[in-house]
């Protein structure tokens, strides 16, 4: 984002929003003059962001989003929706980075980050997109992905494999 461009009065939805990435997007976003929704599954984390950028409840909504959920996943969205009216932008950016080989990674662990990095993403882009078309809104969705997408770490397969596919699926929606 240009730090000369304005936001002033679009809404933006930021996933993982309590993280290292999601904090400097909700930052430069605040800067910029949007109203976020905030989702991250650890709302005291999203409390302590909103305070340490000094954001009004006016201009934000902090929600508490598991994404392995599907009416977790709805929730954020009929809030986003009740909170501000419309949404502009929604930028994926959860997601989980275990580590280990791929011998010694269990099932719930292969599960838990194919569904945040895979099918949470999808989830969100369609049912905003939905009330973005309905709404007749020219919104964005951004998909945050990574260079894991094209290489292999031996033991970061499973976050590898999900990028991958997270790559696809952003082609596939565009």
């Amino acid at each position: 984002m240009s730090e000369t461009q304005d936001y002033n009065g679009e809404v933006v939805v930021i996933t993982g929003a309590a993280g290292v990435f999601g904090k400097w997007l909700s930052q430069s976003f605040a800067n910029a003059g949007a109203r976020l929704v905030l989702s991250d599954i650890r709302l005291d984390k999203l409390e302590h962001l909103k305070a340490e950028l000094n954001l009004s409840a006016d201009t934000v909504l902090l929600h508490e989003t598991d994404l392995r959920s599907n009416e977790s996943i709805l929730s954020l969205v009929d809030a986003s929706y009740n909170k501000f009216g419309r949404v502009d932008i929604v930028i994926n950016n959860a997601g989980l980075y275990p580590g280990g080989f791929l011998l010694d990674i269990d099932v719930d662990a292969w599960d838990a980050v194919m569904d945040v990095n895979v099918r949470a993403p999808f989830l969100v882009a369609r049912e905003f997109a939905r009330r973005m078309i309905k709404a007749s809104t020219p919104g964005n969705i951004i998909n945050i992905g990574s260079g894991a997408a094209r290489s292999m770490r031996t033991t970061m397969v499973p976050y590898c494999v999900s990028k991958t596919a997270l790559d696809r699926l952003t082609k596939g929606l565009a």
